[in-house]
């Protein structure tokens, strides 16, 4: 307990500056919401139901594909119109709005483009959404208070200072989902959290914590705590001053049996506080038992002893406010909640309105199944009777009905909301109809395959919108951008695709997710941000950010950070139990089940179904692990103050070493699985059964992208990557070879066409100076997406290979936002991109030249690099381009014979070897 370690808060401020008070951020619903507080995890929902008015409504499900799409929004959020698809003639737009900081307008806007009227209908509903317990689950956290008394002399347990197993393990230093080590949610704790997850199950647990007091000294101290064990559990503690080492000579020790419990409750003993209002407590666990859960402290200022009934108040969230009608106008509607906040509604006085409420778990079957309740203000499905103690949310429903909408016409109205912190500045029942349109993001460029820039537009506007609040983020309730509101919760690999594509219109965005995901500077218990697959796309994201922004302040914080995060991948870093093979090959399978986020990728599901995961090695870790290595390499040598590890330029030559030795399949000119006897030793590659390597597909090519391939390895995957009998399908690459004999046409990934890895390949063309390849990948993506968006308004995961239309998730942002990658790259101008191996110094642009610094890694394995220039319309006619240090001369701009690609687009092909004149060829 020596060791002097970095001290981390478990509320570490991450920034939200980003995402403003007012958003989409519902998990249930699609609507409008207001974050509330931080601390509690509250916000205020506005949920707009349209509906045939005495006939069928259309609640705005955001959990399936209830027919409301995102249509569009702004890059501040400032602005998002979503789109209710009603029947095939009559649909409603909203346009949400934010005027200022805390004042929003709605548009409400129906369209009916059938012969004959319809009397259409809207529900405004709001309702105050407490946090969930945790990602996925149903249950919210229930309200627990701390006496008012005693709030200033309670100190919750999951702030403690550090924390240790006896016996350590490998998540001890990757904490899942950003918790810090041993803490969990907890239903019944104060903060929703505390510290559990089997600590206190062994002799010598330990953890030190900060004890705070109103006022200096006191006379007791309480635990609250739960033992769901059957025998007590005992603690040493020791109390020392704030300025003392732990165990210093000052230290006041005794010991405390913790009983069971059915729940919380406190043991109290008396322990003197030292003069100082804060102090030092160590805990040590005498004899443990699985099943402990640590709350906090209570400092008392008497002598009190023995076990103490809960002190804390727990309940069902408060969410039913108090609610006046006609403030300041006849059409004002006011509603204060319990925590204090005051929200105004002024609706359009045009159209008759009433007030109800509605209380339901399910608000999709209920008002669909009450519809026809015309006359009750209060409404609750008898179907389903209260459950005591279950929380039940509780809707207010404006109620707008008739709204006649005549044949082939429309009909809009607008509402406007004032949040508490709003300056209000309507005074009379007069309402603002109109204005200015919204500032929504639209790509520039002009491409001539009709729905291109449609889709692109339609993606970046989910992308934008796919926010979810609240997500709990290392001790602290934020926004969080989700690949979709199906997932509300943290995902590494889909949250580095999201960046990647956010950081071609919201480079701001961009860098929030990279910082979320790379964490603190000095963090001994997130490595980074790990949920689900541990493909590190973060290395990527910095890479563009680096490209985008050369010179920019955080370039040598994210080296050091993403520093920490190879380091625990390659498998020294802390805890990680990455490289448990002699082979020296990774495996990252100890963590998650999904090694390159494809979730039923055959050789796989083999391994788990032979259960030998802790036996066997996939390539695409080894591979991601090189180019990551080759990525650091890039970072350290534009940054004056880093020096490269000598191990990360050794793991390289090991790893590529390994995969040649072991991994390489010459009768299949592939790479396969690895698979390791009981001791660490080879096996051999992973074969199905007849014998065929099991490794045909993506993750038998992932080698490519390491930049560090033999010539002879090389051509034989770029053969097989774009050959139709293989992985080259008419829609794009599939994830398995269809020549294999376990390739299927109804898997998820195993028979179907995804986005994330055919962007490594894209990039790994470039790389190469294949850029026919590479605009054949993008080409292929961009007019598949564009159909499909054309035809269906739907921003879908992947595309099977058996009909080519999109499936999975409808609005999904993550692992499709390459798309918005290839549209910038082509089509819009301004754009420079290159591949892994180059990186961008300087870019300018003067008096009609593009100047570009840039720097060609020489180890680069083909020795030739393609650049993609997109210059700003009649600003750029020339470039001119300097490599490496030296200049390579200039490349002209114009409307040269045979361009037949993407007009405006130009490749310019560099070589770090012989230094020659870049040519730069239009696409």
């Amino acid at each position: 307990m020596t060791e002097e370690r970095p001290r981390m808060s478990l509320r570490e401020r991450l920034d939200t500056r980003y995402y403003p008070a007012w958003g989409p951020y519902s998990k249930e619903h699609m609507g409008f919401s207001r974050r509330l507080s931080d601390e509690t995890g509250e916000r205020l929902d506005c949920i707009v139901v349209p509906g045939i008015y005495r006939g069928r409504v259309f609640v705005p499900s955001a959990v399936w594909d209830a027919g409301c799409l995102v249509d569009a929004a702004a890059v501040d959020l400032g602005a998002v119109r979503m789109l209710h698809e009603m029947t095939e003639t009559l649909s409603a737009e909203v346009d949400w709005r934010t005027e200022t900081t805390d004042i929003v307008t709605a548009t409400v806007r129906f369209r009916n483009a059938s012969s004959l009227p319809v009397s259409t209908c809207c529900h405004i509903l709001f309702r105050l959404a407490p946090p969930r317990l945790k990602p996925g689950s149903d249950e919210v956290r229930l309200s627990v208070a701390v006496p008012a008394g005693l709030a200033d002399r309670w100190s919750a347990a999951a702030d403690y200072v550090d924390l240790f197993f006896a016996r350590p393990g490998i998540r001890d230093s990757l904490v899942y989902d950003g918790y810090r080590r041993g803490i969990e949610p907890v239903q019944g704790s104060v903060r929703g959290v505390a510290v559990a997850s089997g600590w206190g199950a062994d002799t010598g647990d330990t953890m030190i914590a900060t004890l705070h007091c109103a006022e200096p000294g006191f006379r007791s101290l309480g635990i609250r705590y739960s033992n769901a064990s059957d025998t007590s559990i005992r603690i040493r503690l020791k109390l020392f001053p704030s300025d003392e080492s732990p165990g210093g000579a000052d230290a006041h020790t005794v010991e405390v049996a913790l009983p069971p419990s059915d729940g919380f409750q406190v043991s109290v003993l008396p322990l003197s506080g030292p003069p100082e209002s804060s102090c030092r407590l160590e805990l040590e666990t005498v004899s443990g038992a699985a099943g402990l859960c640590l709350d906090g402290f209570f400092c008392f200022e008497d002598v009190r002893e023995g076990i103490l009934p809960d002190p804390c108040s727990v309940g069902l969230p408060a969410d039913r406010p108090a609610v006046s009608q006609g403030i300041r106008s006849r059409d004002a509607l006011e509603l204060t909640y319990a925590g204090g906040e005051r929200f105004r509604l002024f609706r359009d006085h045009r159209y008759d309105t009433v007030l109800r409420t509605v209380e339901t778990r399910n608000l999709d079957e209920v008002m669909a199944h009450l519809t026809h309740n015309h006359v009750q203000l209060h409404i609750r499905d008898k179907r389903y009777a209260p459950v005591p103690g279950l929380y039940e949310p509780y809707y207010l429903d404006l109620f707008l009905r008739p709204l006649a909408v005549e044949a082939g016409g429309e009909l809009s109205f607008v509402f406007r909301i004032e949040g508490p912190d709003a300056a209000s500045c309507l005074e009379t029942a007069d309402f603002p109809r109109g204005g200015t349109a919204p500032p929504y993001f639209t790509f520039d460029g002009d491409p001539p395959e009709p729905g291109i820039r449609h889709g692109a537009d339609r993606l970046a506007a989910v992308a934008l919108s796919n926010v979810v609040y609240p997500v709990q983020i290392r001790g602290q309730y934020t926004c969080h951008t989700t690949p979709g509101r199906w997932w509300d919760s943290v995902y590494t690999w889909d949250a580095g695709f999201s960046g990647i594509g956010l950081s071609v219109f919201s480079p701001e965005r961009a860098r929030e997710s990279l910082d979320t995901y790379l964490g603190a500077d000095k963090d001994l218990h997130r490595a980074f941000l790990h949920h689900g697959s541990p493909v590190p796309v973060q290395a990527y994201l910095a890479k563009e950010l680096m490209d985008q922004f050369p010179g920019h302040e955080n370039r040598t914080r994210d080296y050091r950070r993403l520093l920490r995060y190879y380091e625990f991948l390659a498998g020294r870093g802390g805890s990680s139990a990455t490289n448990p093979f002699r082979s020296k090959l990774r495996t990252t399978f100890a963590y998650f089940y999904n090694s390159g986020g494809w979730d039923d990728y055959p050789a796989q599901n083999m391994v788990h179904a032979r259960g030998i995961a802790d036996r066997v090695a996939p390539v695409v870790t080894n591979a991601h692990l090189v180019r990551f290595a080759r990525l650091l390499s890039g970072f350290a040598r534009l940054l004056d103050d880093e020096q490269l590890p000598e191990t990360v330029s050794a793991d390289l030559e090991e790893i590529m070493h390994a995969l040649r030795a072991h991994a390489w399949d010459e009768d299949a000119k592939i790479f396969g699985y690895v698979e390791h006897d009981e001791t660490g030793q080879v096996i051999g590659v992973l074969r199905a059964p007849g014998g065929e390597n099991a490794n045909l597909g993506l993750d038998g090519l992932s080698p490519l992208v390491t930049g560090a391939l033999l010539s002879y390895e090389r051509d034989a995957l770029i053969a097989r990557l774009f050959s139709p009998d293989h992985m080259w399908t008419g829609i794009g690459i599939s994830t398995v070879d269809v020549s294999a004999s376990y390739a299927r046409s109804d898997g998820y990934w195993n028979g179907a066409v995804w986005m994330p890895h055919q962007w490594f390949m894209w990039k790994t063309c470039l790389d190469l100076g294949l850029g026919s390849e590479a605009w054949k990948i993008a080409r292929t993506a961009l007019e598949l997406w564009a159909r499909e968006v054309q035809e269906s308004r739907r921003c879908y995961e992947h595309f099977p290979l058996s009909t080519g239309r999109g499936a999975g998730w409808h609005q999904f942002g993550g692992l499709s936002s390459p798309v918005l990658n290839w549209y910038a790259a082509y089509y819009q101008p301004g754009t420079v991109t290159v591949g892994l191996d180059t990186w961008i110094l300087r870019r300018s642009a003067s008096q009609g030249v593009l100047s570009l610094s840039l720097q060609v890694d020489e180890s680069s394995e083909s020795g030739v690099s393609t650049i993609l220039i997109c210059p700003d319309r009649g600003a750029a006619t020339e470039s001119n381009v300097i490599l490496n240090g030296s200049q390579i001369g200039f490349a002209v701009f114009g409307n040269a014979v045979g361009v037949d690609l993407a007009p405006g687009a130009y490749e310019l092909s560099v070589s770090c070897v012989s230094r020659e004149n870049g040519q730069a060829s239009p696409r």
